[in-house]
């Protein structure tokens, strides 16, 4: 392993005289290289105006990728500031000479979003940018004592032939290896349910017919799993069935539209039916560019979460009573179909299956109060001592708690003496990298004095993408897990199976939580989970 991670510590003590001294200093070094930049709050977003800007489909709005500078807290051993390095893209418009202060996501609202951030090659402008600013005279220097560690040996993956670990699957390009192996093998759960076929919102009948044909193909003779098949072309059909009661039912449900837009309101109508009579359903494409081969293992996948099996299972090594653990997720995001910010609250079991949830629409602040998270939490707890009373929690929540968000607050709420509390960072954390490639997915970095810990969870599936660098940091520890042992029980998480086989950056309960939170009408991936124990509060 020849990880590094861009963590720098000043060497001026200058620097420690005025706490945004650091950032002045680097101004003046940026003035006199000749590198344009901007101040954002605590940060310096850097590019350079030398090199062309590249075209988007909008003729007015061009962009440079750059480079972002950002302070890291560290423990009070550290005398001197610790500043991190990431990339950056930077949009302009109207040929200006600033960034443009709206997101690509309001930019481009109606056009073609560019091209995806691809960080790889810009480790080169990276490490320019680095002997750029230090040549004159050294200002900052890698950061010394990191102890590096790469758990992904220990998380291992259990399937019904086969047992092998998170490491040797990314040896072999962990995308293909575990689509050969759900591909192969049979579901560790399987499990029967009536598969529901919906075509009445699609004008290709005979494609949603072969879509749903492939995916079924895959759940009975390759995952064992036992269904029955009905299909649903009108309204009448469509209320005799909602108001019968057949037993285990999963609707897959066909639609014409495409990514980011709104499905006819009828068919949303039908889908407020579904989750009114606690029925789980699925949403695919039914588009002729549609080629089911590709999709029918994503979507049998899909349908096996929602009808509550798992095709196979991940175990963190180290934690002996791994199984006997619940996952809580805490997100804090804007709600897509509320004003205001929608909290959710997740539990999953050790197999990243959401088990319930918990939702509540408050106003504009980070802060969470005390009775939204006493109830939510208590609710939460609830329904897992419900299920199997007894077992520990982990409970991580997105992002670092507010001033008024404190940890005492969670420690009277949480169960006393079985409960870990994490927090997790997701953005404004430096970059890892292993020579010119990703790292090993479970690497971590451990910097000398520090209670926290950099985490990269799983190496990005597309050619020169890097995953972000997460954080996070035990609060409460009633289980005395070691900053490895919590790096590895994340990682267990991240490689669960959720509404993919593939392996996602985020721990599943985070997953839940932050797609629930983006529930909207153009935006439907995590919906249909109207059959789970949830509630949905207003606070405002």
């Amino acid at each position: 392993m020849n990880s590094s991670i861009y963590l720098f510590e000043f060497l001026s003590e200058q620097a420690t005289e005025d706490v945004g001294m650091w950032k002045e200093m680097l101004e003046k070094r940026l003035d006199a290289i000749g590198f344009d930049y901007e101040r954002i709050g605590n940060r310096l977003r850097i590019w350079d105006s030398r090199v062309a800007m590249k075209k988007t489909a909008r003729s007015d709005v061009g962009y440079r990728d750059g480079v972002e500078i950002f302070k890291v807290s560290m423990p009070k051993q550290y005398e001197r500031p610790v500043i991190g390095f990431n990339f950056s893209r930077l949009y302009f418009c109207d040929k200006e000479s600033h960034p443009a202060y709206q997101s690509a996501k309001e930019l481009f609202k109606n056009y073609e979003f560019p091209a995806v951030l691809r960080q790889l090659p810009l480790f080169a402008l990276l490490d320019k940018l680095i002997i750029k600013i230090n040549e004159l005279e050294v200002l900052f220097r890698p950061l010394q004592d990191i102890d590096w560690k790469c758990v992904s040996p220990n998380v291992a993956i259990d399937a019904s032939r086969e047992s092998t670990n998170v490491y040797n699957l990314s040896e072999q390009q962990y995308a293909s290896a575990i689509l050969a192996l759900v591909r192969k093998q049979h579901a560790l759960h399987p499990i029967s349910f009536e598969m529901v076929l919906i075509d009445a919102f699609t004008n290709n009948k005979q494609k949603s017919t072969e879509v749903a044909s492939k995916t079924s193909q895959v759940l009975v003779n390759d995952w064992h799993c036992s269904i029955s098949k009905k299909r649903i072309s009108t309204k009448d059909d469509f209320e005799a069935w909602i108001n019968s009661e057949n037993g285990a039912r999963v609707g897959f449900f066909a639609l014409d539209t495409k990514k980011g837009e709104r499905p006819p309101q009828a068919a949303i109508e039908w889908m407020r039916s579904m989750e009114e009579a606690k029925i789980p359903y699925s949403l695919f494409s039914a588009a002729p560019e549609v080629n089911p081969i590709y999709t029918r293992h994503g979507n049998a996948m899909h349908l096996l979460t929602k009808a509550g099996g798992f095709h196979f299972q991940v175990n963190a090594l180290s934690i002996p009573d791994y199984q006997d653990h619940w996952f809580i997720g805490l997100d804090l995001g804007y709600g897509s179909q509320y004003k205001g910010k929608c909290v959710v609250v997740s539990l999953t079991d050790s197999n990243g299956v959401l088990k319930c949830f918990w939702r509540a629409v408050k106003n504009l602040d980070e802060t969470l109060n005390q009775e939204i998270l006493q109830e939510a939490i208590t609710w939460i707890v609830g329904q897992a001592d419900s299920f199997k009373p007894g077992l520990k929690f982990v409970v991580i929540r997105d992002g670092r708690c507010p001033h008024h968000e404190t940890i005492d607050n969670y420690k009277k709420i949480l169960p006393s003496g079985r409960s870990l509390f994490l927090e997790y960072t997701k953005t404004h954390n430096p970059v890892m990298i292993d020579g010119k490639v990703q790292p090993d997915p479970g690497t971590i970095a451990i910097p000398k004095y520090s209670a926290e810990a950099f985490l990269f969870t799983a190496k990005a599936s597309q050619k020169n993408m890097l995953t972000a660098t997460t954080r996070f940091r035990p609060k409460i520890n009633d289980l005395g897990y070691s900053l490895e042992q919590i790096g590895e029980i994340l990682t267990a998480l991240c490689f669960s199976s959720k509404l993919s086989f593939q392996p996602s950056s985020l721990p599943a309960p985070i997953y839940w939580a932050d797609g629930i939170a983006s529930l909207s009408n153009i935006n439907l991936q995590f919906a249909g989970w109207g059959h789970l124990p949830s509630i949905t509060r207003d606070f405002r």
